[in-house]
């Protein structure tokens, strides 16, 4: 097993350097074309939703992201000191039927990085919120 640990600043522009060393860390690790997109459609995704919206009064310093490759799964831990929310639970369910002009914004990237991961889990620990993804590499999906 290796690990990748990386923190990123409260800053949006971080999001591309992140998604180049995740790349990097990717290739040598040997991950498919497949779980490399889903990983970085889902770190972009949740990334970009911490430094948009967890930032009340500029509390987020920085984007904690701890990547554990595994021969059969990768797994990734994302923490932030951002406002409480837990994702799973509080995003809006979109409504993929309603037309686009007319559906809600919101709840879409939550709903996509449940259908591509494999495992989602959320935790609320010293004031910290916390994400844990999970992407089995051989393609089998275990259950939600």
């Amino acid at each position: 097993m290796n690990k990748l640990s990386l923190r990123i600043k409260p800053d949006i522009s971080e999001i591309l350097p992140m998604q180049k060393e995740i790349n990097r860390f990717a290739e040598t690790e040997g991950w498919s074309a497949g779980v490399l997109y889903q990983i970085d459609l889902s770190l972009d995704e949740l990334a970009t939703n911490i430094l948009s919206y967890g930032q009340t009064g500029g509390q987020v310093d920085h984007i904690d992201i701890l990547i554990t490759s595994a021969p059969d799964s990768v797994r990734i831990e994302i923490s932030d000191n951002g406002v409480a929310f837990n994702p799973l639970k509080d995003a809006p369910i979109p409504d993929l039927d309603a037309p686009v002009a007319t559906r809600a914004i919101g709840g879409l990237g939550v709903h996509i990085v449940r259908t591509v991961m494999d495992e989602v889990h959320y935790r609320r620990e010293d004031g910290k919120n916390f994400l844990t993804l999970v992407k089995q590499r051989n393609g089998k999906a275990t259950e939600k």
